[in-house]
């Protein structure tokens, strides 16, 4: 009778021996699950607490089977059996919590994405709206003269462009093209040519020489280069061509007259002229035009200018049914008695022809 109270004590003793064991184990498979959710998010805490207390229960039903068994051995294979189960639940845990960490990664990186594209929206349209602002304020300040492109425009106080002719209030003359650009340089603007300066895009006025040294007059208050006859205020007269309206240069033949004008300044030479040759010609003081036929000097002699060319003729000449002869050097007309080529002569004094008989 004492004999089985002991062994039925030492089987509750090892009982209770067993159930120890087994809940430890069930506390440290518990424990190892937590520490792997210490890192994850509230929701993913309560489902390892879940299963946890999952794992904690089957432990609890794992005691209560092996306290009904009384076989120890079979109480050693339910403990493994529960270790392997406990350490399954764990890894199945991890990798849910893999899984739900890498969801809610994406879930943040499309949301970081999706509030950076929305901000870029918005950022754009605000640069947009501003952009217009700007413009809308640039276009009401960018009156007056405006550079586009090393070209001028001027832009009036309704904001359209300046085109066709513009007086400025210091009176200077520009012309604009359609598309309000000025224009410079030579143009010919309703048949009459026009010098718009190379920088400044203003009409130049008065005297103008190009650079292949041809001289221009252009009329200081309408801008226009002169063309045909134009008589400067110091007396000296220019004529500019009908087509080019460039200074004419050297001799030039106009209305069947003779005139030549000075190749460097281009105003019409007056007076006696004489050309590199030997030639000499009479050009009028006040019309400039080369003298034709009979000359009478001032000082009395007389010349005899060619009606074709308009030079002085030189030596023995027949004019009218009289013989003259004219100086080589000068032109003149001989008086009085000359010796020429070894023969004695007599020429009229007043009307220097030869005299006869």
């Amino acid at each position: 009778m004492n004999s089985r109270k002991k062994r039925f004590k030492l089987y509750k003793s090892g009982k209770q021996w067993i159930t120890a064991a087994i809940v430890s184990i069930g506390f440290i498979a518990g424990t190892q699950v937590k520490h792997v959710h210490a890192d994850t998010t509230t929701n993913q805490i309560q489902t390892t607490q879940t299963q946890t207390t999952a794992e904690s229960n089957a432990s609890q039903s794992t005691t209560l089977t092996i306290a009904n068994n009384e076989n120890s051995n079979s109480a050693s294979a339910s403990v493994a059996s529960a270790q392997a189960a406990a350490t399954q639940q764990n890894q199945n845990v991890n990798a849910e919590t893999s899984f739900a960490q890498s969801k809610v990664v994406v879930n943040t990186t499309n949301q970081v994405n999706a509030s950076s594209q929305s901000s870029n929206n918005i950022d754009a349209a605000d640069l947009n709206n501003q952009a217009s602002d700007i413009s809308a304020q640039s276009d009401v300040k960018n009156t007056g003269w405006q550079k586009v492109n090393d070209n001028w425009h001027y832009i009036k106080e309704d904001g359209t462009a300046q085109t066709g002719w513009f007086e400025s209030p210091a009176g200077w003359w520009y012309y604009f093209n359609n598309d309000g650009q000025s224009r410079t340089g030579w143009q010919n603007i309703n048949n009459k040519w026009y010098h718009f300066d190379e920088v400044n895009a203003s009409a130049d006025t008065g005297w103008y020489q190009s650079a292949a040294s041809f001289w221009y007059y252009l009329d200081s208050e309408n801008a226009w280069a002169h063309t045909g006859w134009y008589k400067s205020a110091a007396g000296f007269w220019y004529y500019f061509d009908q087509n080019s309206a460039s200074g004419a240069k050297g001799w030039q033949r106009i209305n069947n007259k003779w005139y030549h004008f000075d190749e460097a300044n281009s105003s019409a030479d007056t007076g006696w002229f004489k050309t590199p040759a030997g030639f000499w010609y009479y050009l009028d003081p006040e019309n400039a035009w080369a003298h034709t036929g009979w000359y009478k000097s001032a000082a009395g002699f007389w010349y005899y200018f060619d009606q074709n060319s308009a030079s002085g003729l030189r030596g023995w000449q027949s004019i009218d049914g009289r013989w003259y002869y004219f100086d080589w050097n000068n032109a003149s007309g001989l008086r009085d008695w000359q010796y020429i080529n070894n023969h004695w002569y007599h020429f009229n004094w007043d009307n220097a022809w030869a005299d006869t008989g």
